[in-house]
């Protein structure tokens, strides 16, 4: 899963549950029982933390109550977002 999918699925700064956010995953959700898919997809979430994009709280037993975008993480959709964009002619911006 890319980065962008990842975030723009949390897509907010303030805090949603684990189920929104994989509602908000859609089509890229793992299956049931995709170990290595859902695998793939906590240590991406863990990245994103260590690099200081989301925001995880966790329950007493280690899973994942809620998460958000910090600031940064946000910024970084934006600025993803804006470089998949096409430039507008001059005469049109």
């Amino acid at each position: 899963m890319e980065l962008i999918e990842l975030l723009s699925a949390i897509g907010s700064t303030e805090p949603s549950s684990f189920g929104e956010f994989c509602s908000s995953l859609g089509a890229d959700r793992p299956e049931q029982g995709d170990r290595p898919a859902w695998s793939a997809l906590f240590r991406e979430l863990e990245r994103a933390e260590r690099d200081g994009l989301v925001e995880i709280e966790r329950d007493g037993r280690g899973r994942i109550d809620s998460l958000m975008l910090t600031s940064e993480g946000a910024a970084r959709i934006r600025d993803m977002k804006d470089r998949e964009r096409p430039l507008l002619p001059t005469w049109e911006r």
